[in-house]
């Protein structure tokens, strides 16, 4: 992804975003994928494909809706979509510290674009290192300093930093994409007690 290229064509730089990998056997970061795509949706240099819209792509490809969209199925939304950038991550518990480790490749030549690593010593300390980590791939996939800097809000201020009720939030929308309403509801007013 060259910043010429972009410039010359004047569009966004689509890319994809799979379900992190959650390693750490705590239910409550299973959401963490839509909280690195808010705080990547907030560039004006990416396109960034919602979580329903990957469904939808799924659909009209005639495949079933997943609970988790893999670097696999990641992959094939991207063929389909025509999208070059796909991004991954991973999240582990090594004693008290959190890793997140983090990839954007270009699906078509497997090359790396990104590859970045953060660490907390507390669950609270995620969400920074969300945002620490969307303005790293912003910069890798070379959008500008100054552009990062102008639109960059915390990813916890958009959105919350209780990551129990986030993780509520992300089942809702799971149910939505199923059109199980009454379960979404449920699962939206249990983010908003938390």
């Amino acid at each position: 992804v060259r910043s010429g290229q972009r410039e010359a064509i004047g569009a966004q730089i689509p890319v994809a975003v799979t379900d992190f990998v959650n390693d750490t056997g705590e239910p409550e970061l299973d959401g963490l994928s839509e909280m690195l795509i808010t705080s990547l949706e907030q560039s004006r240099f990416l396109s960034v494909l919602t979580r329903s819209r990957m469904h939808d792509i799924l659909e009209r490809g005639g495949h079933a809706v997943p609970d988790q969209i893999d670097e696999s199925l990641g992959r094939r939304i991207c063929r389909e979509a025509n999208i070059n950038v796909l991004v991954t991550a991973s999240i582990r518990k090594f004693d008290d510290l959190y890793t997140i480790d983090l990839k954007a490749y270009d699906v078509n030549s497997q090359d790396h674009l990104v590859t970045l690593r953060e660490e907390g010593s507390r669950k609270s300390d995620i969400p920074g290192m969300i945002d620490r980590l969307a303005k790293k791939t912003r910069s890798g996939l070379n959008e500008s300093s100054l552009a990062i800097a102008a639109n960059s809000e915390s990813v916890g201020d958009i959105t919350t930093r209780n990551l129990e009720a986030f993780q509520e939030y992300f089942v809702g929308e799971r149910h939505i994409n199923k059109l199980e309403f009454d379960a979404a509801r449920e699962a939206f007013e249990r983010a908003i007690s938390l």
